[in-house]
């Protein structure tokens, strides 16, 4: 993803959802898991950190809250995941699965930003 399709996602976010994107889920789903790995990076090689909220949810689930610039880290963070070759199969294809999720209600073409 370049900077200009990363660009695109924050604008699109800050349209659509000027109060933040927010993802729910059970605490033990593999997209949760794939949220927490993707926050957890802290500062990366772009020098760009991921802020977010997390709110409380209903029945147990969780949910967080991510301001536009931040949607566009980690859509770009599920991106690299996505098409790096990892020993993690499982990993991979929830953060693509994620990506696309995420991109799909945005309105966006997932294919398009891969």
């Amino acid at each position: 993803m370049n900077e200009q399709q990363q660009q695109t996602i924050v604008d699109t976010c800050k349209k659509q959802v000027p109060k933040g994107y927010m993802i729910s889920g059970l605490p033990t789903s593999e997209e949760i898991a794939s949220l927490i790995r993707m926050t957890a990076q802290g500062i990366d090689a772009h020098l760009e950190a991921i802020n977010f909220e997390e709110k409380p949810a209903e029945y147990g689930r969780r949910c967080f809250v991510f301001d536009s610039k931040s949607m566009g880290v980690l859509c770009r963070r599920l991106a690299e995941s996505a098409i790096t070759e990892s020993d993690d199969d499982v990993s991979r294809e929830t953060d693509e699965s994620l990506f696309r999720d995420i991109l799909d209600t945005l309105e966006l073409d997932p294919d398009e930003m891969l």
